[in-house]
């Protein structure tokens, strides 16, 4: 009976006072700073385009309206409305196609770097947001900042400017958060001066409670959370998937146990959430309700997967599905070049339409890349490595989707991971004699929904084996390496001319699309 008491002891049944900050195992030694880029699509187009500032303006890709100005807000226009919807609600509204990332990437890696010259810890996350952990450079700062005003908002307080409450806390952090929001504004100014972009942030002692309340105050401004107001925060929250970390799938696992509001996480026993949850999960569920998270600032290097999808409302032909992919292709080619590196993996994703579920169900499949498609580098990549990627990208669709039964596709997605640099890839041919084992495709079932950001918390499935046909292997990396003779059309391979999709799609099933198929496909599409 001890026992079962002390059990119970240890998974209270509570929601959180005023003063229980104070008892909660948070750490505030930390200054963190999230940066929120004001309307990122539309200002980066306005920083191109001047006289575009004072008119209403929407970004969109497909049908949909990903971002919008304020001046377009103002007038009835919010982000992800349909375009449709958009221009009925307002006629005069100036529509710019942000379907090519190419500048908005560019001005992101801008953003980020004027971040990381005052700090290298710094985060990105998305393109339009950066954490920024300025703990290690408040000591300049703390002298220069006023200890009885702040740059900025206060949460909980409705004037900028009103002097601050004393430090019932007696740690410290008043003093660093004042100092941090220095440092905030400063890091704005910078980017504003480098890129024309502003931005909100949210000043806390850690990312969870930054991000929360970089939002509170827009555009261009920024807010301070001290420690001693996280429970009115918290509180002030509604349902689970309002704290960032939280994702849709997750909400509904939640719902199942019956919990529905942050006050219901708060109150829930570990016990509870055990019986869905592991025990890391379990009580990191619990400290994000209560506005605990220690989870460090990671500093962002470059991407670990260059990427691209196109979504849609229906595509059910494989000729489209084709076409569309050879598109993606070109673009992704032109992304690996900016970037240098060299990729060691191929990932092919789709999105099956399902009446139960409202973003359907994401698959995807990934395969290793034979170290002689990229022996060149990056900057100069020939049809015949053009070709060989399109038939990888094609059989591992196949492997995720039956074109002989009728079906319905609402995204394709490509993209290259796992990188190795320069140097590093030209050791591996030779090694590929000796050491390498050219692994099956690895196969990753992954259900998720679109909404869902980065961060919160997904379930897949990943499942590999070995193919040990080492003949098999060869063939391919010596085919794939003469750029001269296999692939040319004068060698006796490709002396038929051209020919139809069926045709070309089952050539791709065993890697055998030359130089003159692929540059005949590519010609039906453009």
């Amino acid at each position: 009976m001890l026992a079962q008491d002390e059990e119970e002891a240890d998974e209270p049944h509570f929601t959180v006072p005023g003063d229980a900050w104070m008892l909660l195992p948070a750490d505030h030694r930390r200054v963190i700073i999230h940066l929120d880029a004001d309307c990122f699509y539309a200002q980066v187009e306005m920083v191109r385009d001047p006289s575009l500032r004072d008119k209403p303006l929407g970004v969109k890709q497909k049908n949909l309206m990903v971002t919008s100005n304020y001046v377009a807000r103002s007038m009835g226009v919010k982000k992800s409305m349909w375009i449709k919807e958009a221009l009925e609600a307002l006629p005069d509204l100036i529509l710019i196609d942000g379907s090519d990332l190419t500048h908005y990437r560019q001005c992101s890696s801008e953003i980020s770097a004027v971040v990381r010259t005052f700090t290298v810890d710094v985060e990105r996350l998305g393109l339009d947001e950066n954490f920024a952990d300025v703990t290690e450079i408040l000591e300049d700062y703390i002298e220069e900042s006023d200890p009885n005003k702040i740059e900025g908002h206060v949460y909980g307080d409705k004037e900028p400017d009103e002097t601050l409450p004393g430090d019932p806390c007696g740690c410290g952090c008043r003093e660093r958060l004042i100092a941090g929001a220095l440092v905030a504004k400063k890091i704005r100014q910078q980017i504003v001066k480098a890129t024309g972009i502003t931005c909100c942030a949210g000043v806390a002692h850690n990312k969870l409670l930054a991000k929360l309340v970089s939002g509170y105050y827009k555009p261009d401004q920024q807010t301070v959370l001290f420690p001693w107001l996280v429970h009115q925060l918290m509180n002030s929250l509604n349902l689970t998937r309002s704290i960032p970390g939280i994702g849709s799938t997750m909400c509904k696992t939640l719902e199942e146990l019956g919990i529905h509001t942050v006050k219901d996480l708060q109150n829930s026993s570990l016990a509870l959430l055990h019986s869905k949850f592991d025990d890391e999960t379990s009580k990191r569920l619990r400290d994000l309700s209560f506005g605990i998270d220690d989870a460090p600032v990671r500093r962002s290097g470059r991407p670990q997967t260059i990427g691209l999808e196109d979504a849609f409302r229906k595509v059910n032909s494989i000729d489209v599905v084709q076409s569309k992919y050879l598109t993606l292709l070109e673009r992704l080619l032109k992304l690996l070049k900016e970037d240098g590196r060299i990729p060691s993996t191929l990932r092919v994703c789709v999105r099956k339409f399902d009446t139960k579920k409202k973003f359907g169900n994401r698959e995807s499949r990934q395969t290793p890349i034979l170290p002689s498609l990229f022996a060149s580098g990056v900057q100069n990549v020939g049809e015949n490595t053009r070709a060989t990627l399109m038939n990888q990208v094609m059989e591992l669709f196949h492997k995720m989707v039956d074109t002989s039964k009728e079906f319905h596709l609402t995204l394709l997605s490509i993209g290259f991971t796992k990188f190795i640099e320069r140097a590093s890839h030209e050791n591996s041919i030779s090694r590929f004699f000796f050491k390498r084992k050219r692994s099956e495709t690895e196969e990753q079932d992954i259900n998720e929904e679109k909404g869902e950001k980065s961060g919160h918390l997904k379930s897949f499935s990943t499942f590999s084996s070995v193919n040990n046909s080492k003949i098999h292997s060869l063939e391919l990396y010596l085919e794939s390496c003469s750029e001269s003779d296999s692939y040319s059309s004068e060698g006796g391979r490709n002396t038929q001319g051209s020919m139809n999709i069926k045709d070309m799609l089952s050539k791709s099933h065993n890697h055998s699309i030359g130089k003159k198929d692929f540059k005949n496909i590519k010609g039906k599409f453009q």
